[in-house]
């Protein structure tokens, strides 16, 4: 069995969760991922979204029993109603992060109340967008004796918090739907102001739109004229010399980021600041313009992220990208040997 990813994480977790998992078959990592495969003059496919098959009772009942014994092993803990309800209420004094680890569709279909949605591949490969709480606890619904189990396992082995897994009662209430935005912020308003509206001041030239949420969604998909920034430099690259009776527009893909940093700089400035209503999505959702990757127009330097170089167009900066990306992450063993004890043990 080979399993593969973009670069290197994923597929060496994959691989990992299947070799510790015990299964009989001869299981290795793609070197490299798909970034040597092009290397290599290789090409991939596109498109292409197949969906596996549901296990039968019999390998679903195999893979619960193989979950089980890695857990273990990497002392996951189990808990019940009482042990979450007295998490839930010492959340002032420790930080609490409950999360449901099966695919969206599912967890739109029915979920635990306040529970977040993160699918369990990407909990492991990337905890600090989704974990910011370094001793926290973190809870995961175990829905069928798989996938959570196995997410907590890898956490529990990186380090960093307490890991438990709940198991719902089959009566347990569910709510569906979308995981619920919440914007956290000093400010108890928010100024909003709905795309159409937005559209219309930039028409009148009284207004123009800065996207600031990550460079990458910027050039995936942008509002027409609208220039990134990164938010904490709007002052310095924006507000500097923009025209004191012109409206500052803020987007986000979906207006989340955007509400929050308004909020802020309105207060901080008592400049006309406002939040597109929704983000960009909203604003592609009623017809209104979106910009092509020529036109972006970027105030913040490369230093503001790392670049995928999955993103280049160019073959020969692509190539080069892909090099610096893999020497970097090759580099990171030697780091952590640097570093010392980092917290992480390996079953």
């Amino acid at each position: 069995m080979v399993v593969n990813c973009a670069g290197r994480t994923r597929s060496i977790v994959g691989a990992q969760t299947l070799i510790d998992a015990g299964i009989p078959n001869p299981v290795v990592s793609l070197r490299n991922g798909t970034m040597d495969w092009l290397l290599t003059g290789r090409q991939l496919a596109y498109g292409r979204k197949p969906q596996l098959p549901e296990p039968s009772a019999e390998r679903l009942q195999a893979a619960r029993q193989r979950a089980e014994n890695v857990a273990q092993r990497a002392g996951v803990q189990r808990i019940g109603d009482a042990e979450l309800a007295r998490f839930e209420a010492e959340t002032r004094e420790r930080s609490l992060y409950r999360f449901d680890v099966r695919t969206r569709a599912e967890y739109e279909a029915g979920h635990l109340e306040g529970w977040r949605w993160a699918p369990g591949g990407q909990l492991v490969q990337a905890t600090d967008e989704y974990v910011g709480t370094r001793g926290a606890r973190i809870v995961l619904a175990d829905w069928d004796g798989v996938r959570a189990l196995t997410t907590a396992a890898w956490l529990a082995q990186l380090g960093g918090w307490e890991v438990f897994v709940y198991a719902p009662a089959a009566r347990a209430v569910r709510v569906t739907g979308a995981e619920p935005v919440r914007v956290l912020s000093l400010h108890t308003s928010h100024p909003l102001i709905a795309p159409l509206q937005a559209a219309d001041k930039v028409s009148a030239g009284s207004a123009r739109v800065f996207d600031i949420d990550s460079r990458t969604a910027y050039e995936r998909q942008h509002i027409a004229g609208a220039q990134f920034v990164a938010p904490d430099r709007i002052k310095e690259l924006v507000l500097a010399d923009y025209p004191d009776d012109h409206a500052l527009l803020l987007t986000s893909p979906d207006g989340v980021l955007a509400q929050a940093v308004a909020a802020e700089l309105r207060a901080q400035t008592g400049r006309e600041v406002w939040a597109i209503a929704g983000g960009t999505a909203a604003w592609a959702a009623v017809g209104l313009p979106l910009g092509s990757a020529d036109g972006a127009v970027v105030l913040t330097a490369d230093d503001d992220q790392a670049y995928s170089p999955y993103g280049f167009s160019d073959l020969a900066l692509r190539d080069a990208g892909f090099v610096d990306y893999l020497d970097w992450e090759l580099g990171l063993v030697g780091q952590l040997e640097r570093e010392g004890h980092t917290g992480i043990r390996l079953i």
